[in-house]
């Protein structure tokens, strides 16, 4: 479920903004979805590969680490449920092994 696109998806105007999409486009992929991490499901139409479609030049490293460093963890935490569930879980084992 956690291709690293997906959460990208959890602000449009971040991917516009720093890959140089227009927003428009990336949002006509968000609205088909109850969630960005619902976007990853199917590998013929992964996330990256609608960045890419989008984007002929997206580099998937360095403009994944861009946007995501403009959206910030904690708005990816609050439009991706199962990402937050997930870091909680760590955030927890790290409190218990304490």
């Amino acid at each position: 479920m956690h291709e690293f696109e997906a959460l990208l998806f959890s602000d449009p105007s971040a991917i516009s903004e720093k890959a140089g999409i227009p927003l428009d486009e990336v949002s006509a992929i968000l609205n088909q979805y109850s969630s960005p991490e619902d976007i990853n499901d199917d590998p013929g139409k992964a996330p990256s590969k609608r960045l890419l479609k989008l984007k002929k030049d997206y580099r998937k490293v360095a403009m994944g680490k861009t946007i995501s460093e403009s959206i910030g963890i904690p708005k990816i935490r609050k439009k991706c449920i199962h990402f937050h569930s997930w870091l909680n879980q760590i955030e927890q084992s790290v409190k218990n092994s304490n």
